[in-house]
């Protein structure tokens, strides 16, 4: 298949997939028509509506050649497919146009992105890695500039990896900051200024891996920068962490750090024992930060991992999703990161739960909300078989103060179970659960902590149990999709 002669556009509404006739395809999460979705990229608010681009590969289920396809929105919930807008074109971005953001001013849409070439024509191994620039006055025509607006790194202090600018403004000038790695394959955060956002100046290395839990991996990925509460957050998504007190056990993780940026001396000062995951379940990565004119800090992320490709979806030519927006806000010190309100547009009819009359009940997509005692155990069954044998188990063990998730019986999933010790403080637990058909979010007292995790149960699972040794003081449930 030669792809630089495809009208990916015609491609992809010609090989679309019907949701009704495959398996695990979702009701309300975003999935590409066809092929591969991976990070989310461009989040931003412009001229009134909400635009998303995600990366794409549409003609197989694998990262080969990468896109950029777009969304729209008006309410964060319910997204339009506009289509294929940023697609490898010049000779710097020819093997794929990797991931980067979008920086909106004087009714100007500004997507910044990695133009990728692969090393010596071998697929996949980056050789040289550009940074690039395209702009949108009505944000569905982009035009690119022809050529890099950052070139290639030092190659005597850097390896070729050198990708996915994040861009804000602070002051009068332009910052950007890029994921990069050191000759000595240690990660570390570029950083670099602007007074046009179209010429750059390197400032030098933000960040390093000198200390810290986050230094374990080789490589940062998709920085992201917000301001919240006076503070400078930094996301990174480290990658090769070792399995050594990795509470997620993923080897690929997403975290942030609590600081703040002097710009003049190029130096993050922040407390490297402080690195905090925003999510501890299988399957989050690459999450993209957006933060509204009204100050809510929004947070989208793929889920899914790098390396992990083999999910039963590949045979329908299918694979990965994004997860639901949420919202970031900060409690002592800490990220919270919870489903935003406006998701309450996906309920439908409510499920009525007495654990009085049964322990069971029969849904496939749903909303579930308790509240219990923190000295009550409560397991919870979700998308069960009829006969017990594939599930995915949520509990709360109050003698450890742990909330557990395992995946029971799924084939083609990588780990299955991950812990959370939970802290003492509080004296009610509360768990927000979103069911659809292949995946599960789990947001637990308010956003303290979340798991994210995809599920493969057959179409038939639709049994769900709930049992505990108290009284619940909350127990909701609706239909969703």
């Amino acid at each position: 298949m030669q792809i630089g002669s495809i009208d990916v556009n015609k491609f992809i509404a010609e090989n679309a997939i019907l949701d009704d006739k495959v398996d695990h395809r979702q009701k309300f999460h975003i999935m590409a028509p066809v092929g591969l979705i991976n990070d989310p990229n461009g989040f931003c608010k412009f001229k009134g509506k909400y635009y998303l681009f995600y990366q794409t590969h549409p003609f197989k289920a694998y990262h080969g050649v990468k896109y950029w396809a777009k969304l729209t929105s008006e309410n964060l919930v319910n997204w339009e497919f506009n289509g294929i807008v940023i697609k490898p074109e010049f000779w710097f971005e020819k093997d794929g146009c990797f991931s980067g953001n979008a920086f909106v001013e004087n009714d100007k849409m500004y997507l910044f992105y990695t133009g990728n070439l692969w090393k010596d024509g071998r697929e996949f191994e980056v050789g040289e890695e550009y940074q690039c620039l395209a702009v949108s006055e009505d944000g569905d025509k982009f035009e690119k500039l022809s050529e890099p607006i950052i070139g290639l790194p030092d190659f005597s202090e850097f390896t070729p990896h050198l990708r996915d600018p994040r861009v804000w403004k602070h002051e009068d000038k332009y910052y950007m900051i890029i994921g990069a790695q050191k000759i000595n394959e240690k990660p570390a955060i570029m950083l670099y200024s602007s007074e046009d956002l179209v010429k750059w100046n390197q400032e030098g290395i933000l960040l390093d891996s000198t200390h810290g839990e986050h230094s374990k991996g080789y490589m940062w990925e998709c920085p992201g920068y917000a301001k919240i509460n006076g503070k400078d957050i930094l996301f990174i998504c480290p990658q090769g962490m070792t399995y050594e007190g990795n509470i997620t056990k993923n080897r690929h993780q997403s975290g942030y750090l609590i600081g703040n940026i002097d710009y003049e001396k190029c130096i993050y000062h922040y407390d490297y024992h402080n690195y905090n995951l925003l999510d501890y379940g299988f399957e989050f990565y690459s999450p993209q930060i957006f933060t509204e004119d009204n100050g809510r800090h929004l947070c989208i992320a793929w889920m899914g991992l790098p390396y992990e490709d083999d999910h039963p979806t590949v045979k329908d030519n299918w694979i990965h999703c994004l997860t639901l927006p949420t919202e970031l806000i900060m409690k002592n010190e800490k990220l919270y990161r919870r489903p935003i309100k406006e998701l309450e547009l996906l309920r439908g009819k409510h499920i009525p739960i007495d654990l009085t009359i049964s322990n069971s009940f029969k849904a496939d997509c749903f909303e579930l909300l308790m509240e219990f005692d923190s000295n009550c155990d409560v397991n919870i069954d979700l998308r069960c078989s009829e006969n017990m044998d594939s599930l995915t188990h949520l509990y709360y063990d109050s003698h450890s103060n742990t909330i557990g998730l395992k995946r029971i019986n799924q084939r083609h999933l990588y780990d299955g179970s991950r812990t959370i010790k939970l802290s003492d403080a509080k004296d009610k637990r509360k768990l927000h659960v979103f069911v659809d058909i292949s995946s599960i979010e789990i947001f637990i007292n308010d956003g303290e902590y979340a798991l994210t995790t995809r599920i493969f149960t057959d179409k038939h699972d639709i049994y769900n149990n709930i049992s505990t040794n108290g009284n619940l003081t909350l127990l909701k449930c609706w239909e969703l999709g």
